[in-house]
């Protein structure tokens, strides 16, 4: 028996879908149980208790929660009413023509995409390569410097050392890509617009490959140990079970045509047509790409 290493899991959604397929989901139960006082073993009564003088009578009270043992149940139940494509290597070719609002089950390494550190690292790209770049030079700056207050140290030396330690800094700086500061920060504008604080999952198999949106909060563990765990581009293979959701669309007239401008509602939805085909420039799906609305993410082990 293979366990599963949960590491990402929507309890509502899993909730939400068990409840149809179980017609209901068990949230609390009462347990009773009987022994004879004659008997030696009797269960000791630890909660509400109605005795007399031949029997004991217990009942105990039981919450049965949504959490990683029902979602094998959920997966299972997927695969014997035959609602979910299996998706690996090892189904290659797999059925491609698979629409929307379908179960899938991908299984293969991943690449960890998290917005937040995105955005972050391209803010403050240039000062983070500085400060890189200038650590790994430290010694010889300081050497420099050690040489250069030295009072054995002639004139003409130290303005040979000054002009070597300015070089050195100059290609620190040049190195760190301040002469693209005005280009990051404003790509970091751009990101900071598009994306919010979702984590990006992709997976590749064969040509196809499979976008999933991960939202933070239902992470067992946080993006940056799951990311120093495994890497950004994992060599172990990870299993997404979700729902597709979009897939490649061409649209050769996508902008469309603008609506007569008769009224302020015209207006507004003249200026969300406009926001949606900004929209599609960043987040829609590329050709043999499918976008997923994941509900759990696991190793097996």
């Amino acid at each position: 028996m293979q366990l599963k290493n949960i590491i990402y899991i929507d309890y509502e959604k899993v909730y939400s879908l068990s409840s149809q397929l179980f017609e209901g989901v068990v949230q609390s139960s009462t347990e009773q149980q009987e022994s004879s006082l004659a008997n030696a073993d009797a269960v000791e009564v630890k909660t509400l208790t109605k005795s007399t003088q031949l029997s004991d009578t217990s009942k105990s009270s039981t919450v049965i929660n949504p959490h990683d043992y029902h979602y094998l149940k959920f997966e299972r139940e997927l695969f014997k009413r035959n609602l979910i494509s299996d998706i690996s290597n090892d189904s290659l070719p797999f059925n491609k023509n698979f629409s929307s609002n379908r179960f899938v089950k991908i299984k293969c390494a991943i690449e960890i995409n998290d917005y937040n550190k995105l955005k972050s690292t391209t803010s403050n790209f240039t000062e983070l390569g500085h400060a890189i770049h200038y650590v790994h030079r430290n010694d010889k700056i300081e050497a420099l410097d050690t040489l250069i207050n030295d009072p054995k140290t002639t004139a003409n030396v130290i303005k040979t050392l000054k002009s070597e330690r300015a070089k050195l800094l100059k290609s620190i700086e040049s190195d760190s890509g301040y002469s693209r500061k005005t280009f990051f920060s404003q790509l970091s504008t751009v990101l900071e617009y598009a994306y919010g604080d979702e984590i990006e999952i992709s997976q590749s198999i064969s040509d196809y490959k499979f976008t999933s949106f991960l939202i933070r909060n239902f992470l067992k563990i946080s993006p940056e140990l799951l990311v120093k765990l495994y890497s950004r581009k994992t060599s172990s293979e990870f299993t997404i079970v979700g729902i597709v959701t979009q897939s490649f669309k061409f649209d050769d007239n996508s902008s469309g045509s603008e609506r007569p401008l008769s009224d302020i509602r015209a207006a507004a939805w003249n200026m969300n047509d406009a926001l949606a085909n900004l929209e599609s420039t960043f987040c829609s799906p590329m050709e043999n790409e499918f976008f997923v609305e994941p509900i759990a993410l696991y190793t097996e082990i």
